[in-house]
């Protein structure tokens, strides 16, 4: 990634989150150094980015997003000191990039995808045109399969687990027991089972994971593709799609929004309420009927306020789910 990535690196969050870790180690490893922010704050860190001159910054989509908003709100000018941005943690929305781009004019953007078992996996520059599901070519040392479920490599455009094989690898898990959502091992080959399919110029695409996949109408529907499209629309903030049990269907799907111009709800009210705005739910469910297929889309539409997310920043979709599981009688008296 060239000589900025030798030099001083911002860690804009908790050690405890393998980004940031890396980050720091980074730093330290080159000798360039590291700034860090156990507490991420989206003012400090533009700040320090300005005033110690740090060429690096590694980051998550989230926190990203926040200091675009805070750059427009402030009419802060662009810092130009910054000359590499490393994003990962969750799917970057690029629509975003050029904002980004210009509130950071002289900086390289890249996305990595990896996760905390494998380390990097692939990689790509950020371009605003290119599919959201892309996520880059493998790094130089990480060589990927795709595979059907009897482990079997599947052909260039087909979807299936991805498979890895790399020096970067874990060791094993510390005291825990393997469960449905633990990376698999087939000799010197892991999965953490997500899913996704290479091309013939090995251009990786992640379909979404194993876990959320939800079976609508006797079809596969990865969440994360149903979020990507919404997410584009201008007033739509994040999004995450679940499938509801459905006697006829199997799978009905739904979905809960932070809007961009929603407010904190009361504590009074349920963190999740349906969308009272009947105009922007049709307007939604047309936007999804243009560029997915049928049963992919939204079939009831939530939104929610304060939107929940884990210590890393991403979506908390487990919390989503609970709040979707507790609306669904009243949902239904509304049918």
């Amino acid at each position: 990634f060239g000589q900025a990535a030798n030099g001083c690196v911002m860690a804009p969050g908790s050690l405890s989150h393998s980004l940031f870790l890396f980050g720091a180690l980074q730093g330290i490893w080159t000798g360039g150094g590291t700034q860090l922010q156990p507490r991420f704050s989206a003012s400090q860190c533009l700040a320090t980015l300005r005033q110690q001159a740090t060429p690096c910054l590694v980051a998550v989509p989230s926190q990203l997003l926040v200091m675009l908003q805070r750059a427009e709100r402030r009419a802060i000018a662009p810092v130009e000191s910054l000359a590499l941005l490393m994003i990962s943690g969750a799917r970057w929305m690029r629509q975003h990039t050029p904002a980004l781009q210009a509130l950071f004019p002289n900086a390289r953007i890249v996305e990595f995808y990896g996760a905390s078992e494998a380390s990097f996996i692939a990689w790509m520059d950020a371009h605003a045109a290119t599919a959201p599901q892309v996520v880059g070519r493998p790094f130089s040392n990480v060589q990927l399969q795709i595979r059907d479920a009897r482990l079997q490599p599947l052909p260039h455009g087909e979807v299936g687990t991805i498979w890895l094989r790399s020096p970067m690898l874990f060791i094993d898990y510390v005291g825990a027991q393997a469960d449905a959502t633990a990376a698999l091992r087939d000799g010197e080959w892991l999965s953490v089972r997500d899913m996704g399919s290479l091309d013939a110029q090995g251009m990786l695409t992640l379909v979404g994971r194993e876990k959320r996949m939800i079976v609508t109408q006797g079809k596969n529907l990865f969440p994360e593709e149903v979020e990507a499209v919404l997410c584009e629309h201008p007033r739509v903030a994040a999004a995450s799609v679940h499938g509801v049990d459905d006697a006829l269907r199997g799978k009905q799907v739904w979905v809960a929004l932070q809007l961009r111009d929603d407010t904190p709800t009361l504590p009074a009210q349920a963190p999740l309420q349906p969308l009272a705005d009947a105009a922007l739910a049709r307007e939604l469910a047309e936007w999804c009927r243009s560029r997915l297929e049928a049963h992919k889309c939204p079939r009831r539409w939530f939104s929610a306020a304060p939107w929940p997310q884990t210590a890393s920043g991403k979506t908390d979709h487990p919390m989503l789910a609970q709040w979707l599981a507790a609306a669904l009688p009243s949902a239904d008296k509304t049918t």
